[in-house]
Parts: structure tokens; C-alpha cells; sequence
């Protein structure tokens, strides 16, 4: 089958390499004083927990007294602020600056125009935040050998897609179209419309649809259609990468796409009357779209997904588990890319790739977010050839 321009994923050989650089990173990371550029939002909702899961909080030795910061305490120790002519006197090899704010470009723009400052190594924190991550969900538990639920396949050979708006479909979904038809060939592929779906009064959907946010529409929707007719729903920017049959024989399942997020839209199947896609149904059904405020609710399916799971039992942690009847697969079996670094991980488990193709994200957002992923890519791979998804 002829690749799409930017659909790309890395082989099972580059997967271990990039696990393997990622440990190294991290590895070596503990051997090095660290030094926090910014004490503010970004550092302590995000940098700061990270710093303490990683244990990498130990080797943070100060942070760069710049305007704005004052006092840094955490969990009772007080850190030093560091002159910047200080910090150039006493850097040396083993001394590494952490951008720790979201506007972490003009930082290294900041460092980079001075040259004793440009001698320093430095690293946003928010790259090796998305690495960890990365290298926490390829550690997360895998499903058994040849796992199967049921000793037959219970699910409907039914795959459910959702395409509201009456435009032509992108070249990239017709090429994830023909994965579907290639490894799925006795499966009927439904692709619903306004013509073929009512979501028989459902508000939340008639307010989206109303407004045209189609993709906040099918996040209630696909549930809709599990819950009253069975089969498996997946996203139009999902590819195929091999049959799915193995998934028919559980009773119910989706995947993370984190380690504390449910996907919902790289595949996920049941069998008709799943009580758990009623209790989601129910959750979009109880709350409009249009807020008493005027503003759209806007929060994504995963969150919404991953409330209800959660009150089930779900452990948010990335890895394989059952919650009553639904089978929960970790994140490469059927979502492959990461949110976070972009970076499309294949391996013995993946039965999908989501490309997350996102045109429910403003422009400029995704721009800034595949900017990104290349950074974070070439920064892993030590400036070498790109391996992000180009724009499509």
C-alpha cells in the first residue's frame, strides 16, 4: 500500500534505540547538577512532579535568580537563586540549565546570545518531561501472550466512523480507508452522517452539530452507536497495521494514550448494552454543549472517557488491566503515537497507529505542537535526521 506523505512510524529496531537514548538521558541527567531557569506555573504544576518522579529532584542545585523569582522553598528545603555571573563562574561540565517555563524558546534564545552562558548545556524541561513520559508507557504492562477474554469472538465485525461535515475526505483518511479494507475485508464499515445518525435528543450533540464542532459531536456519538449496536469505532486518521480479530474475543476494550488517559479514538470495541458506554452516553446527555456562560464545552473525550472509567476502577497508570468487562490495552497496541513527543511507536503489540491528525486543533496550536515534536526529535537524536510526521 503506497505511504501518505508524513505517515511514517519507526521500526521495531529504531524503538529499541530510542528507548535505549532515552535511558541513557535520563541516566546521565543523575550524574549532573542541575540549575532551574523559572519558579513559576509551568515548574510547579508540571517540572516540579516530574523532577520527583524522575528523582532527579536530588540533583537540582539552585535555581537562576532572574526578575520575578524570589524565594524557592519545596517540601521544606530552601534552594539557592544563582546570580547569572555566578552561575558562569561556577559552571562546569556537569552543570545543565533546565528551562522550566512554557516559554521555553526565548530562555534558550536568551542563553544562546551570550557566549559565556552558550557554553552551559541546557535542556527545556518540557522535552524531557515528554520523554519520560514516553519512556514510561513503553515500561507499562502488557497484555499476556495470545491474551483473549472469550473463547469465541463476541464483538460485531462493525466498524463505526462518524464524517458530519459533507466534505470530500482527506487523502490521508481515504489512505487509513484502505488499511481498514486491507486487514479488515469481511468487516462492514459504517461511516455515519447527519442523514444516517440521530442522536435522539441528545443536546450536548445537537449544540455541536449546531455549531459545527463535528469532532465534540462523534466523542458522544461513538459511544452511542457501541452501546445500541456493538462492533468497533475508530477515528478516520487510524491505520490499520494488521487484523484486529484478536480484539473481537474481549467483551469490551479501549487503550490509553497516556498513563492516566483513556483514547477513545483509536479503536476501541463492545459488544451491544455495554453498562459502562451507557454511563458515558449518560454523562454527555446530563450536560449541554453550550454553557451557561456561552462558551463551549470543549473538554475532549479522553478526560470525559477516563472520569467514568475511573469511578470503575480504572488505575491511571498506562498499562494493561481490566476494568469490570472492559479490556484496557496499553498505549502502543492501538494508539502508537505519542501525544507528546509526536514520536509513532511500533512494536509486536500495535494493531493501529492514530496519526491524531486533529482538525478539531486550531491551526496555529498544531504548528506550534509539530514545531515542537521535531524539536523534541532532534534533540533526542542529537540534532540528526527528522523523524516527525511532516504536515500533511
Amino acid at each position: 500500500m503506497d505511504q501518505v506523505k508524513g505517515y511514517h512510524n519507526l521500526t521495531i529496531t529504531d524503538i529499541v534505540e530510542y528507548e535505549m537514548r532515552i535511558t541513557k538521558l535520563f541516566e546521565e541527567l543523575k550524574r549532573k547538577d542541575l540549575i532551574c531557569w523559572g519558579s513559576g506555573k509551568h515548574f510547579r504544576n508540571i517540572t516540579y512532579p516530574f523532577l520527583c518522579e524522575s528523582g532527579l529532584i536530588e540533583n537540582v542545585k539552585g535555581f537562576v535568580d532572574i526578575p520575578g523569582t524570589s524565594q524557592v522553598i519545596l517540601d521544606g528545603k530552601e534552594y539557592d537563586l544563582i546570580k547569572k555571573a555566578d552561575l558562569i563562574a561556577k559552571a562546569n561540565k556537569d552543570t545543565v540549565i533546565i528551562a522550566a517555563v512554557a516559554g521555553y524558546k526565548e530562555v534558550m534564545m536568551q542563553l544562546g546570545s551570550d557566549r559565556r552562558l552558550a557554553e552551559i548545556e541546557a535542556i527545556p524541561s518540557i522535552f524531557l518531561e515528554a520523554l519520560y513520559e514516553d519512556m514510561l508507557l513503553l515500561r507499562a504492562r502488557k497484555q499476556p501472550k495470545d491474551f483473549r477474554k472469550n473463547k469465541i469472538p463476541v464483538i460485531p465485525k462493525i466498524i463505526h466512523t462518524f464524517w458530519f461535515s459533507g466534505e470530500p475526505l482527506p487523502k490521508e483518511y481515504e489512505y487509513c480507508l484502505k488499511s481498514w479494507k486491507k486487514f479488515a475485508p469481511d468487516f462492514e464499515i459504517k461511516i455515519w452522517n447527519l442523514e444516517t445518525y440521530h442522536a435522539e435528543g441528545c443536546k450536548f450533540f445537537d449544540q455541536a452539530i449546531e455549531n459545527k464542532n463535528w469532532a465534540f459531536a462523534s466523542d458522544y456519538a461513538r459511544a452511542d452507536v457501541l452501546y445500541r449496536y456493538g462492533g468497533v469505532y475508530m477515528d478516520l486518521d487510524v491505520e490499520m497495521l494488521r487484523p484486529i480479530d484478536d480484539l473481537l474475543y474481549n467483551d469490551a476494550y479501549m487503550s490509553f494514550e497516556s498513563l492516566s488517559r483513556i483514547e477513545c479514538g483509536s479503536g476501541m470495541g463492545a459488544k451491544p448494552g455495554n453498562k459502562i458506554l451507557r454511563e458515558i452516553c449518560e454523562s454527555y446527555e446530563n450536560r449541554p454543549y453550550l454553557k451557561a456562560d456561552g462558551s463551549w464545552d470543549n473538554s475532549t473525550c479522553p478526560v470525559r472517557y477516563t472520569q467514568v472509567i475511573e469511578q470503575h476502577g480504572l488505575v491511571k497508570n498506562g498499562g494493561f488491566q481490566m476494568v469490570e468487562d472492559i479490556t484496557i490495552y496499553p498505549f502502543e497496541v492501538l494508539t502508537g503515537k505519542s501525544f507528546d513527543t509526536g514520536i509513532i511507536y511500533k512494536t509486536p503489540y500495535s494493531y493501529t497507529t492514530h496519526h491524531h491528525h486533529g482538525n478539531w486543533v486550531p491551526g496555529s496550536a498544531k504548528n506550534a505542537m509539530e514545531n515542537r515534536y521535531q524539536e523534541i526529535q532532534e534533540f533526542l537524536k542529537g540534532g540528526s535526521e527528522e523523524t516527525r510526521e511532516e504536515d500533511l
